[in-house]
């Protein structure tokens, strides 16, 4: 069954991540690949933060990555060639967007287009549910540098790999291909024009997800599965939402496993780790509730229904808690869709 072979690349990719300890050294700002990585990779809107312990700054005052762009490895190289869609070997893409074509105005769905949300404010708190503790600039700056920086590393070595494939997405092969099955509609219409511009292989919000869940699971083993069962579930967010394929997920996977290796023995890495676990176990003892902000901005720009959509889905996550996310993902495997 195609859905097998899923599972032998998880255990693989898991496996990598494991394993990985190597090489390298610091710093310069990586900006992420997608249009809609890049507003939060640039990180406007920490140019007031202090007190961030060895963080880095690039020139526009955000945090950059860890590694410059001549130490990043290569996706283009440790990465296999994406499957070409409709063939016998597309590794059941076509048949899982099929799956969720009918998702549309779930929770679900709506929370697909909640983990659309990349800007650092979004970002920084995606695992708040999982690990117990708030994480923000204010209360845990050395941890918001460290989940930022890492996943901002990694979503930089995908970029090589997009623009060398430029694979088209779901709701865009779908215009070309109505018999399919596959739905035309995404959860974040506002961002359409510039994700099909955009190649979807690998997902940068799967690097950026698993980037984080990995370095998170190094301050915070005792909720490993917690957390990386999160990571899981955010990255099929994308598939949820119509924006990626099953097997853009898994090279995703494979980007943030090779990149978490890359850091471990990076020393600004290595000093940034050392002061989020710190930090980490300071607001652990605190034992307070961990929150999330359950709101889509509104888009801007103008694009056709887009605002009406965001209107509806923030109306039907307006009283969600942690414990209503729990629910809503334990309700759903993609795979058994």
């Amino acid at each position: 069954m195609k859905y097998v072979k899923y599972v032998v690349v998880v255990v693989i990719t898991v496996a990598l991540s494991v394993v990985g300890t190597l090489v390298v050294s610091s710093n310069l700002k990586q900006q992420a690949p997608d249009t809609v990585l890049g507003q939060w990779a640039i990180g406007a809107d920490l140019s007031a933060a202090t007190d961030l312990g060895s963080a880095e700054r690039d020139s526009h005052g955000g945090l950059s990555g860890y590694l410059p762009d001549q130490e990043l490895p290569d996706s283009t190289q440790f990465l296999g060639l994406p499957p070409k869609l409709g063939a016998d070997n597309d590794l059941g893409d076509v048949a899982v967007a099929k799956s969720v074509a009918d998702l549309k105005g779930t929770d679900r769905w709506a929370l697909a287009a909640l983990d659309a949300r990349l800007d650092n404010s979004a970002a920084s708190c995606e695992f708040n549910c999982a690990i117990g503790v708030n994480i923000s600039e204010a209360e845990t700056p050395h941890l918001y540098a460290l989940v930022l920086r890492t996943a901002t590393t990694s979503n930089a070595v995908s970029g090589a790999m997009k623009v060398a494939q430029m694979k088209t997405r779901p709701f865009v092969y779908s215009a070309d291909h109505p018999d399919l099955g596959i739905s035309k509609a995404t959860c974040t219409p506002a961002d359409e024009v510039s994700l099909s511009k955009n190649g979807a292989y690998p997902s940068g919000h799967t690097s950026h997800a698993y980037a984080m869940g990995l370095v998170l699971s190094q301050v915070d083993p005792e909720d490993t599965t917690k957390i990386m069962t999160r990571a899981r579930q955010f990255a099929e967010s994308r598939v949820v939402c119509n924006v990626h394929w099953m097997s853009d997920v898994l090279a995703g996977r494979e980007v943030a496993a090779t990149t978490f290796a890359r850091l471990q023995s990076n020393p600004s890495f290595q000093a940034d780790l050392a002061l989020a676990k710190d930090e980490f176990k300071v607001q652990k003892e605190k034992n307070e509730v961990p929150t999330k902000s359950y709101l889509i901005p509104a888009p801007s720009g103008d694009v056709p229904g887009a605002k009406e959509v965001v209107d509806s889905i923030n109306q039907q996550i307006l009283n969600w808690d942690c414990a209503k996310e729990e629910k809503v993902l334990s309700s759903f495997n993609l795979i058994e869709k």
